[in-house]
């Protein structure tokens, strides 16, 4: 369930994650659901968690995380 900051967290009842939302957010543009709903207030969590040098991180405004960092780039070009 999308949680009020727009991002999904891991379970229900979880705080919301970058990891998840973008893996929520890539299946929602693949299955061609929630896509006016639900995708504009999941990638507006995710932009949110960008840093100034265009990273990502678990923590927002944390160091960048390679991981997450390529994945953003791959799941939002």
């Amino acid at each position: 369930q999308q949680n009020d900051d727009g991002g999904f967290g891991v379970a229900e009842s979880y705080k919301s994650d970058l990891d998840t939302t973008l893996e929520v957010a890539a299946a929602l543009i693949g299955t061609d659901t929630g896509i006016a709903s639900e995708l504009p207030q999941a990638l507006a969590f995710v932009l949110q968690t960008q840093n100034a040098d265009g990273s990502v991180s678990y923590i927002n405004g944390g160091p960048a995380d390679i991981y997450l960092t390529s994945k953003f780039v791959r799941y939002l070009l």
